[in-house]
């Protein structure tokens, strides 16, 4: 099955955005997948979440600056897994 461009890119974008924040595996398999297939998305998808990754850093420094149970980013390795990505995107 062939994706067209946007198909992919809602794909990622969507994958992104539920897996921002979460506490499992899942975040860092889709760290993986989305340094792995970045060359495929369109420049827009990237810089979309760069944003809001970055804005979820934002939060997230602020959340374990004030010691809230909740973080932006999920637990610590969460947190790594993202900033690879940013990174790498």
């Amino acid at each position: 099955m062939n994706l067209t461009q946007q198909e992919l890119d809602t794909l990622f974008l969507q994958s992104f955005r539920y897996c921002l924040g979460r506490t499992t595996y899942a975040v860092s398999d889709f760290c993986n997948l989305l340094i792995m297939h970045k060359d495929s998305l369109s420049d827009s998808t990237l810089r979309c979440i760069k944003r809001e990754l970055k804005d979820a850093f934002a939060k997230d420094d602020c959340d374990r600056e004030c010691n809230h149970n909740y973080r932006a980013l999920g637990h610590d390795c969460d947190r790594d897994s993202w900033s690879f990505v940013l990174e790498e995107i």
